[in-house]
């Protein structure tokens, strides 16, 4: 890629997805795990696919990256079971230990499903998030150098110095940062812990409301028309406002039926996703109310049964979907 930018100044923007392919591919398929008496194991087979966007950006000096992707991973077992992780979300400011991870075995049936998903859960999640989390560090100095004019060509201080900067700070390595009073959740702590018909330990907890600047007839309609929920979801959503109805969210990797329909009071779905056991669904809330303000209407988002496991993937999707549709009214998450 040439560029012609006087100083750094203007902005330049590259296309890396084809890139990001190739990186994924060559640094996540050697990944293995195995148990201590090497008697099971698991490997990272192939890249199934990668959705999104991936952007390098210089303007004034600086680089930044801009990514928002989703992975779909392929493994396979010891015994030649295959399965697949999902990763709903890489972004650029997300950090390494939020990211998720659902595991989904091609057959469901098999008896050993528990032993090696707890096995990707112990030892193979932990590297890919550890090579995850150096994605965006990898794509600036791989693909920076070329959008930027080198410095002993820049007549402006301000920009040389700019862009020393930014390749300093991109090159140091991402450090997990801990929770804090600041970037804890949102979320109230789970209510309680039960047993399914299952036999799995499950967990009812409830979000904080949130209030949006909207009446609550549109609210009632993002949450239930399909074009509005493809727009939160970032990806088509079947589904309708009908009770009785079935839904698919994410190309299938959340489904359900919605159970009872309240006009612009109530939501209530059966709710589920696709690695969880035949049957096994959480019962999904949605209260709608008017707030103290005229203009404002207070949303409560409540769950019963979800598996204890995949509390915080539940609880990080909804806190994720909630703060995308802030956006399209404004309002407090």
């Amino acid at each position: 890629m040439v560029v012609v930018n006087a100083n750094n100044w203007h902005w330049v923007d590259k296309n890396c997805i084809d890139w990001a392919q190739t990186y994924f591919s060559n640094n996540l398929t050697s990944l293995t795990a195995a148990t201590t008496t090497g008697n099971e194991s698991v490997k990272i087979t192939s890249i199934d696919k990668l959705k999104g966007d991936v952007e390098v950006c210089q303007r004034k000096g600086k680089l930044i990256s801009l990514f928002d992707l989703v992975l779909n991973i392929n493994f396979e077992t010891d015994e030649k079971e295959k399965g697949s992780i999902n990763v709903p979300e890489i972004a650029y400011d997300t950090e390494p230990d939020e990211y998720q991870f659902q595991i989904n075995f091609n057959n469901q049936s098999s008896t050993k499903n528990d032993l090696y998903r707890s096995l990707i859960k112990e030892k193979l999640i932990p590297q890919l998030r550890e090579k995850l989390s150096m994605f965006g560090t990898d794509l600036i100095t791989s693909q920076g150098s070329d959008i930027l004019i080198d410095n002993d060509q820049v007549t402006s201080k301000y920009t040389a110095e700019l862009t020393s900067q930014s390749i300093k700070s991109q090159n140091q390595k991402p450090v997990v940062k801990s929770k804090t009073t600041l970037n804890k959740s949102s979320s109230s702590t789970t209510t309680s812990t039960t047993k399914s018909k299952t036999g799995d330990k499950t967990t009812s907890f409830k979000l904080n409301p949130s209030t949006f600047q909207t009446t609550q007839e549109q609210l009632f309609d993002t949450l239930t028309q399909p074009q509005y929920v493809s727009m939160w979801t970032r990806s088509k959503a079947e589904i309708q406002p009908v009770e009785n109805t079935p839904f698919k969210l994410l190309d299938g990797l959340i489904t359900g039926t919605i159970t009872k329909l309240k006009p612009v009071e109530t939501v209530e779905m059966n709710w589920r996703l696709s690695n969880w056991k035949e049957n096994q669904y959480l019962k999904l809330k949605m209260n709608l109310s008017k707030g103290s303000d005229g203009g404002e209407t207070i949303l409560n988002v409540s769950f019963e049964d979800c598996p204890s496991d995949d509390e915080g993937i539940v609880r990080g999707r909804w806190e994720d979907w909630l703060f995308g549709i802030r956006f399209s009214f404004g309002g407090i998450v």
